[in-house]
């Protein structure tokens, strides 16, 4: 598994169907049989990361959006990048 940080650049799946459903974004890995919702949050990141983007400027923009200080975001927002990634919704771009 690669380690995310914030020098990462990250890209969604594109392969994974979603849909809104009961306003929570849900992301639905066929081959797995995996059903992911997000919250408004994991919905602006899923929204931010259907192009090539660094970890860093996530966490940015999410500072810039929601009154949150830098350190805290960054500690919610690297695990919850990792879990999109090991179950293969994020793929992790190399260099």
């Amino acid at each position: 598994m690669n380690t995310i940080d914030e020098m990462s650049r990250l890209v969604r799946n594109a392969e994974i169907p979603t849909g809104v459903i009961d306003g929570e974004l849900v992301a639905l890995d066929l081959a797995r049989g995996d059903c992911f919702g997000m919250d408004k949050v994991g919905t602006v990141i899923w929204t931010l990361i259907c192009e090539p983007i660094q970890v860093a400027t996530i966490i940015d923009r999410l500072v810039e959006e929601y009154d949150v200080d830098r350190e805290s975001c960054a500690n919610d927002v690297l695990p919850f990048l990792g879990e999109l990634t090991e179950a293969g919704l994020v793929r992790v771009l190399e260099e």
